[in-house]
């Protein structure tokens, strides 16, 4: 456990702080709850359950968890989510997380703890192997981060060296009870088919679950130094121009690898999307500032040029809307601004916020979001 930014899990426990504990009903989420009462008896701990409402169960559900919490002494909140439209596992994660947000804003919350465990961890690990292609890098392989941040709350997940099968015999053995989805016997969603192939005995060459947390760890330890290496980078060659032009001046040696990482933050930093433009489309970019040619081209909604050897990204004016003038709540703006409501001659106040880095951002991830804030923060340059 590296977490950063925080001194330590027992410390944080201990602050008298409200610690937000995630409970569905499962088995993991059950024996979280359990686990944290007993590990930390003196810390503020609230239970909270996200009703969904989509299936008919869910409401009964939320009310066993409720029953549990009470006798452990824990204050429960179920939150429920209204759907508009068909929701799909993703729209339903999206909304529990927003919630989940929300509600611990509300608390002052310190810190979102959840359930997830090895067996989420090897099946996670599987799913984005297979996802994978030629060029796709190694960043998914980190897997699920014991710590991270959630639009600037911390995450933990500190069952993630435990089995299913480890915290349900420790259910048994207390006499608890948990709920068991039937959507988890759904072959229709990807994880299902995949926790199936992980348990078939039949497929005696796949690796254990233990050695493929070992991959996610040691691939999160990469991950972590190319960050602080790419944070390095932006820290000492890159500023801002007064047309808020992000300017990389890269120095001589860059191996390219790191290059073409550093390309790939300031893309979403100029704009705004949530997700990474794949590092083969930066290749051709990369190449032609390397041999001092110069280049102009589209991509990641920036617009990109490239000129003696440097590179200039600023957002594409395509697609880009106007920013509101008042506003009642705070909003996300364009995925590069947090505006919150102000008062007197200032109705609006605006924040630079990247929300691909606010959004499930893992420790090793930390360094570089740190130094693009420290980027937007500082004055800009004439040139």
């Amino acid at each position: 456990m590296q977490p950063t930014q925080l001194n330590s899990a027992k410390d944080l426990m201990t602050d008298n702080g409200p610690i937000l504990v995630a409970v569905s009903g499962g088995s993991d989420s059950v024996a979280l709850l359990h686990w944290m009462v007993e590990q930390f008896p003196d810390a503020n701990l609230h239970c909270v359950t996200v009703d969904h409402g989509l299936r008919a169960e869910s409401a009964t559900e939320a009310s066993l968890v409720a029953k549990m919490a009470n006798t452990l002494g824990v204050p429960h909140q179920t939150l429920n989510w209204h759907p508009t439209a068909p929701a799909s596992s993703a729209d339903a994660r999206q909304a529990r997380y927003r919630l989940l947000h929300r509600y611990a804003t509300q608390l002052n919350a310190a810190c979102i703890v959840l359930g997830h465990n090895l067996d989420d961890q090897a099946e996670t690990l599987f799913m984005r192997a297979f996802r994978s292609k030629p060029d796709s890098d190694t960043r998914g392989l980190s897997g699920i981060a014991e710590w991270a941040t959630y639009r600037g709350l911390p995450l933990w997940r500190p069952l993630l060296a435990q089995t299913r099968q480890q915290l349900r015999d420790g259910l048994l053995q207390r006499n608890v009870c948990w709920v068991d989805d039937p959507s988890n016997q759904d072959v229709n969603y990807e994880r299902v088919r995949v926790r199936r192939l992980l348990a078939a005995p039949n497929v005696p060459t796949l690796p254990s679950r233990q050695k493929v947390a070992l991959l996610a760890a040691l691939s999160g330890r990469s991950r972590c130094w190319m960050g602080e290496q790419v944070a390095t980078v932006i820290r000492l060659h890159v500023h801002r121009t007064q047309d808020a032009t992000l300017c990389f001046a890269p120095g001589p040696g860059l191996p390219n690898t790191i290059l073409l990482e550093v390309l790939a933050c300031l893309i979403l930093v100029a704009g705004g999307q949530s997700h990474r433009v794949p590092t083969i489309k930066l290749s051709k970019i990369a190449t032609a500032a390397k041999f001092g040619s110069h280049m102009q081209t589209t991509l990641g909604r920036c617009l990109i040029s490239t000129r003696q050897g440097a590179f200039f990204m600023q957002r594409e004016n395509r697609n880009l809307a106007e920013m509101p003038k008042r506003i009642q709540t705070d909003t996300i703006f364009d995925g590069r601004w947090l505006l919150k409501p102000a008062s007197g001659e200032n109705p609006m106040h605006k924040t630079p916020y990247i929300e691909a880095f606010e959004t499930f951002r893992p420790w090793y991830d930390d360094a570089v979001h740190a130094a693009v804030m420290d980027l937007l923060d500082s004055p800009c340059c004439s040139t």
